[in-house]
């Protein structure tokens, strides 16, 4: 039975988790610059865009916090990888407009991948598996506990025999 917890356990988590485990120093977990790709340059897309044109004012309140929230986020991602943080969204843009002048990007397509990209981190960062120990730590636990209860439950004892210590 513990041989099938283990298994099990070792089936949800991911390939990198011994590094996560014992970790050698402080990795930065940086996301990549999303830029176009021959892929998505097609006749209908030529600039190679995400989607429709998008603006940081457009979108919603609490998507713009998010969007902030993520922007921290990614300087500290860049402070780690030493390269210098940007200082604003506008400077992000500024050099999406330089790395998108390939395609032919104006400053609104530029700021429409900035925001697009950040809220894409923005909501991969909200409630995620980020790879941090303490959610390998808690993936765990929640495997032993359920094994346990399954083998309880096998056993004949199910959740009856469990003593509860609030009642």
């Amino acid at each position: 039975m513990l041989a099938a917890i283990a298994a099990l356990s070792l089936a949800l988590l991911p390939a990198r988790w011994p590094a996560a485990v014992a970790p050698q120093g402080v990795v930065a977990r940086t996301a990549p610059l999303i830029m176009a790709t021959n892929d998505q340059v097609t006749p209908d897309n030529p600039k190679g865009l995400s989607g429709p044109l998008i603006t940081y004012n457009t979108i919603s309140a609490e998507m713009r916090a998010l969007v902030n929230d993520a922007f921290i986020q990614r300087n500290r991602e860049r402070k780690m990888a030493d390269k210098p943080p940007y200082e604003s969204i506008d400077a992000m843009i500024d050099a999406y407009v330089e790395l998108g002048a390939e395609y032919g990007w104006t400053r609104e397509d530029a700021e429409s991948e900035v925001v697009r990209f950040l809220q894409r981190k923005g909501l991969a960062e909200e409630g995620g598996f980020t790879g941090a120990v303490q959610d390998y730590v808690a993936q765990l636990m929640l495997v032993l506990l359920l094994g346990s209860l399954g083998y309880s439950t096998a056993i004949g004892g199910g959740l009856a025999a469990w003593d509860n210590p609030f009642f």
